[in-house]
């Protein structure tokens, strides 16, 4: 997971230097919007982080609260890929822009 977050934070830093780089506008939006996509997957992978940790969480004292806890993160991964895929797409649309 750790390097999977280093991987991600370093292509967020990539696209942004390219966004800046571009001289096409749409380009530039493009490209920040997919630097925004892999803030998104920053945020799974702490979401994910977060869920592996619930094993160990002394408060949790029963299988229901533990079940509870894991469908939240579980909802808000979900959540969070959707807006993950539909920035990245949308990021897409604009560097394919002539």
């Amino acid at each position: 997971m750790e390097q999977s977050l280093r991987l991600n934070n370093e292509a967020i830093d990539k696209y942004e230097e390219a966004s800046r780089l571009m001289r096409n506008d749409q380009h530039k939006k493009g490209s920040a919007i997919i630097a925004a996509s892999f803030r998104k997957s920053v945020e799974i992978e702490q979401y994910f982080k977060a869920q592996a940790q619930l094993a160990s969480d002394q408060t949790i004292t029963d299988a229901k609260a533990f079940n509870e806890k894991f469908a939240y993160f579980n909802k808000l991964i979900q959540q969070k890929q959707k807006e993950q895929n539909d920035q990245y797409d949308e990021g897409k649309r604009f560097l394919l822009l002539p």
